[in-house]
């Protein structure tokens, strides 16, 4: 989910180049909104797997999160991985409904957390 329609057509083209098309889908919305408002099945879900790369510092982050781990919301599969991208001193929550975080990455500035679903 991206909301600028640009970049959800950048984003689908390099899906469509590296022939990984049929295997992602790109909605251009605010994903917030999505996530509360919207169903999996209408975007092709449950799915495998989610990147959450939203600007440093912004709240987003941990309320997509939260969405995301709600097993009522239906979003994930049960072996699904979420990889949260933000800078390295603005670590998102543990856990997160039925998401637990599993390790960590940085990049200079940059961390990724990834997380699974608790069992």
């Amino acid at each position: 989910m991206e909301r600028d329609r640009g970049a959800c057509r950048v984003i689908q083209a390099n899906l469509e180049r590296v022939r990984a098309g049929e295997l992602a889908h790109v909605a251009s919305a605010d994903v917030l909104r999505l996530l509360e408002t919207g169903t999996p099945l209408e975007l092709g879900g449950p799915f495998g797997a989610a990147l959450l790369d939203p600007p440093y510092g912004d709240a987003t982050l941990d309320a997509a999160l939260e969405r995301l781990g709600d097993p009522d919301r239906g979003w994930l599969r049960e072996e699904a991985v979420v990889v949260a991208k933000h800078f390295w001193r603005d670590v998102p929550a543990e856990r997160s409904g039925r998401l637990v975080r599993r390790r960590e990455r940085r990049f200079g500035e940059t961390q990724l957390s990834f997380y699974t679903r608790e069992a």
